[in-house]
């Protein structure tokens, strides 16, 4: 087993008598060398005997290999060091555990006592060369069925129960990978917590990492397309009986950007069955949630592609929230296709829409009769965009189409907020005097048979 130790990875294989990276100099480092300062050598021992105990049916003591980043790379010259950075992606793949020492310092325990994931590490989390360590072996973990065991151990700082004692400081082995790396999730980063967005020493590494990154994400992405598109021909052909839910495919956090959205497209028009069975199962596709992923303008247009009545003709709920990179054109392109299609629930929540993009969310919109519920949530939609969201509201209501667009700025200004109450959307102030916004939503809500009671306005 080939474990990564937070400088470090760590396995159970026994490794080759001469392997070509990490051979030692001619001279070993004397203990004052800048070796021994750089790894202190006594500070991963103790997490590495809480893994052997947290792992005791699974490692065996005697044969377990440690790679450390900073001995296990050559430093000086800088041809073994190229090759040294190159070979990451195979240690990872190698190994099993990633230990990070974390230092004995009040914010780095602070940090460590609520971190989730490594890069929200203070120091270690924030380099860009420790993220590659720890992005590379979480997608692999992914791609290969493997328990992401990424560990963190050192002092953790947490708050004491009770008031009258200060926080409380501990030596702990805490998982790291229960933000992003659960089985059922996968390797989930946002575009912040990327190896490349890091932070680094000399700019110029910047690019190596870049290609990197590139490298890994393009293998997991695909692996992950061909992945769900397989399992989801699989579940059609037993019925859904399994735990996906009838219906629908599910891309969520897999780091998708525009390539892959061509790639889907392929995949899903060259499915490897009879023309009936590949009707059938295309047709069966009702809902796509694409959120959390890194789709630009050019994957947007992909993606109407896949929405097209030709292909995804049943299409019914499309998931986009999360994906801040499409912008303004983006949302032309998305505002362009969805009148055309099936699609009666389009989701974008946290898009980083704003006033302008709200205008134009209203104009597009407009021109639609299959939509039913619209998820505008957490946008930046402020005051300025009011009038844009009664129009939608006023032009669609006619079909009882439910608008969802809870704001930390709320469309009608300070002191009110807006929420969905069955069909129409309905807009409630805590004051006593009420606001003409408000006085014209209540008025143009067409109450519907099956709706439900709905709270009464203020009295004035």
């Amino acid at each position: 087993m080939c474990t990564p130790l937070a400088p470090g990875y760590l396995t159970n294989r026994t490794p080759p008598r001469h392997h070509p990276t990490t051979t030692p100099p001619p001279s070993l480092p004397t203990p004052t060398s800048h070796y021994s300062a750089r790894i202190h050598p006594k500070l991963p021992f103790p997490g590495l005997e809480a893994i052997f105990t947290t792992h005791a049916s699974e490692v065996n003591r005697r044969n377990v290999v440690i790679w450390v980043d900073y001995a296990c790379i050559e430093q000086d010259d800088m041809e073994l060091q190229m090759k040294g950075i190159q070979s990451l992606i195979t240690y990872a793949a190698r190994s099993d555990f990633v230990l990070i020492p974390v230092e004995a310092k009040l914010e780095e325990s602070k940090a460590f006592a609520i971190a989730s994931q490594p890069s929200q590490l203070l120091n270690y989390g924030e380099r860009a060369w420790c993220r590659l360590e720890t992005y590379i072996f979480m997608c692999l973990a992914d791609i290969t069925g493997k328990e992401p065991h990424v560990y963190g151990y050192g002092q953790a700082s947490f708050k004491s129960r009770f008031m009258c004692f200060s926080n409380t400081v501990t030596e702990v082995l805490r998982s790291l990978a229960n933000g992003t790396g659960k089985a059922s999730q996968g390797a989930q980063f946002g575009e912040a917590d990327m190896p490349s967005s890091g932070k680094l020493t000399v700019e110029k590494d910047r690019d190596v990492i870049r290609r990197i990154e590139e490298d890994v994400r393009t293998c997991y992405t695909q692996t992950a397309i061909l992945s769900e598109v397989v399992g989801y021909v699989v579940d059609y052909k037993k019925g859904f009986s399994g735990k996906r839910e009838k219906g629908s495919i599910s891309l969520q956090g897999k780091q998708l950007a525009d390539d892959d959205i061509e790639f889907l497209h392929d995949e899903l028009g060259n499915l490897n069955q009879d023309a009936k069975t590949r009707t059938g199962i295309l047709r069966s596709i009702k809902s796509l949630n694409l959120s959390s992923n890194f789709l630009a303008v050019k994957g947007i247009n992909a993606l109407g592609q896949i929405c097209d009545k030709d292909m995804l003709k049943n299409l019914a709920l499309l998931d986009l929230s999360h994906c801040k990179r499409f912008g303004t054109a983006g949302l032309a392109e998305l505002l362009g296709f969805l009148p055309k299609s099936n699609i009666s629930t389009p989701k974008l929540v946290d898009c980083d829409i704003g006033n302008t993009m709200a205008v134009q969310i209203s104009a597009g919109l407009s021109k639609s009769r299959k939509l039913r519920n619209i998820h505008l949530d957490d946008n930046r939609i402020g005051s300025n965009s009011g009038s844009a969201l009664l129009n939608i509201f006023k032009t669609l209501s006619r079909n009882a189409v439910s608008l969802t667009c809870k704001s930390p700025n709320p469309p009608l200004g300070q002191g009110a907020r807006c929420i969905t109450v069955d069909h129409p959307l309905f807009y409630e102030t805590p004051h006593r005097t009420r606001h003409a916004a408000y006085r014209r939503a209540v008025t143009h809500r067409r109450p519907t048979a099956r709706s439900r009671a709905t709270p009464s306005a203020p009295s004035s």
